[in-house]
């Protein structure tokens, strides 16, 4: 099931924030139906910088019973802090801005009498934002997304770029650029598929391991690049 959310959601840095450090915790409680049975999705991550906490929500109770009850919750006479709705694709979206933080609720009916959805909260970036990591690139790249998360211990990155370069050089680029740095090649190998050309590299460092998928699209090539530490 895809995360679609309100900036789009779902793809970080070594993000340099203390282990327990969370902006979204300083954030109001987010309200949840009593039917809503909820389970964290990612309780840490950064979109483009900008601090996020997910969760999902299963309930017994239909979309339109969720969309009333965020509609109590969230009034307001002030236009600014008016919830707004919209649909997304089979989704329902209704979100709202309380105090610096932006409050967002997706949900669509589960086939079986009720809803399933995600709650998401974001708030404004700290005072320091989140260093990260230069990510090495060619020549006249254009980052897509730049999506951190932390969860079980886990500290992730996923950067999308594309530029014109194939994806063979864009693979030789990184594998020079990162082995330059005390990385190792631990897997190396194209991708030869019926509308899919590209190469995929893996490099690790200790208990830090980067994955680069380089495809052909179009003129141009994408480049997925995932970092995960203390894989």
């Amino acid at each position: 099931m895809r995360y679609l959310f309100v900036c789009t959601l779902v793809l970080c840095s070594f993000a340099t924030q203390a282990k327990n450090s969370n902006p979204t915790d300083a954030c109001p409680d987010f309200p949840a139906p009593k039917t809503a049975r909820l389970q964290s999705v990612a309780q840490q991550m950064s979109f483009n910088d900008v601090p996020m906490n997910i969760r999902r929500f299963d309930s017994q109770d239909l979309p339109e019973a969720i969309l009333v009850f965020y509609r109590g919750q969230w009034a307001s006479k002030e236009r600014m802090n008016a919830p707004i709705e919209y649909p997304l694709g089979d989704w329902k979206v209704i979100a709202a801005l309380r105090e610096s933080c932006f409050f967002t609720v997706q949900v669509m009916a589960d086939g079986r009498g009720g809803s399933t959805g995600f709650l998401g909260v974001s708030a404004p970036p700290p005072d320091k934002a989140l260093v990260k990591d230069e990510v090495p690139m060619m020549t006249g790249s254009n980052v897509i997304n730049d999506i951190a998360h932390r969860d079980g211990g886990k500290i992730g990155r996923t950067v999308l770029l594309s530029n014109g370069f194939s994806p063979d050089t864009n693979a030789t680029f990184y594998r020079n650029a990162y082995t330059g740095l005390g990385w190792q090649v631990v897997n190396n190998y194209r991708m030869e598929k019926p509308g899919i050309r590209g190469n995929v590299l893996v490099l690790k460092n200790g208990l830090r391991e980067i994955s680069v998928t380089s495809t052909k699209q179009g003129d141009e090539s994408q480049v997925l690049l995932n970092f995960v530490n203390q894989p």
